[in-house]
């Protein structure tokens, strides 16, 4: 395949990051929308913007499945993971650090969804040059006060099912090529625990502290302990295809 086969394997890697980078981003509306008392507001486009990164995922499980029917090496694919996730912890660190610039612009699209229609609010929130008077800033400071050992395990634990399910389903599928049709479909398997950890512990965790009025800095500490979690979940999964790629030479 030659010139081909990387480009499809670029094509990956940059389906998968771009997919990971925008549900980083989605984090920050749940912030704008505690700072300015829009939480409603705030879970509803959190949750369109993670939907939306959606998108990236057919068209990834379609190029890689492709990669894999047309004889796709195991060190090929590895390195692929590899990269991959190490890209995509690369840019959750970048999304944390901006993380004030990103919840500003959420609270833009809130003071514009009151006029105008979801998709028309993001892009007068992009690109409008309208000057907004009200906006508050998140300030970064993360620190062992707001880092809960428990709670980052938990998040590391649900994202790394989500973020390398599909990896893991992959990797069996070319390592065990005569059943790669049903080793390609633990993908659901992978992702369905993670999300089922995800919907039953880590959302309402950090929903049922953004609700709480009384405890100013628990959802700052929920926050910090989930998106380290999640960093962590690409980290050790890169490393992880690392070594086994390195083991593979």
């Amino acid at each position: 395949m030659g010139i081909l086969e990387y480009n499809y394997l670029i094509i990956c890697i940059i389906l998968y990051i771009s997919m990971q980078f925008v549900e980083s981003i989605s984090f920050s509306a749940k912030i704008a929308g505690k700072l300015t008392d829009n939480l409603s507001s705030g879970v509803t486009i959190q949750h369109t913007i993670y939907q939306t990164s959606r998108i990236f995922l057919p068209f990834l499980l379609l190029f890689l499945s492709f990669l894999i029917e047309t004889g796709l090496s195991l060190i090929k694919f590895l390195l692929l993971a590899f990269l991959s996730t190490f890209f995509a912890f690369t840019l959750s660190f970048i999304s944390l650090r901006l993380v004030n610039n990103f919840q500003i612009l959420f609270q833009k699209i809130f003071l514009n969804i009151k006029f105008r229609s979801l998709p028309i609010a993001i892009i007068q929130a992009l690109f409008s040059k309208r000057t907004y008077e009200t906006l508050l800033n998140f300030e970064f400071n993360i620190s062992s006060k707001y880092i809960n050992f428990k709670k980052v395990v938990a998040s590391c634990f649900a994202y790394t099912f989500l973020s390398t399910g599909f990896f893991l389903s992959f990797t069996l599928a070319i390592l065990n090529p005569e059943y790669r049709m049903t080793a390609s479909q633990l993908t659901t398997v992978f992702h369905g625990f993670g999300a089922l950890f995800l919907a039953f512990y880590i959302d309402p965790m950090l929903s049922k502290s953004l609700d709480n009025k009384f405890n100013s800095e628990h959802w700052v500490l929920n926050f910090y302990s989930i998106y380290l979690g999640r960093m962590l979940a690409y980290l050790l999964s890169s490393i992880g295809f690392l070594i086994f790629y390195l083991l593979n030479l």
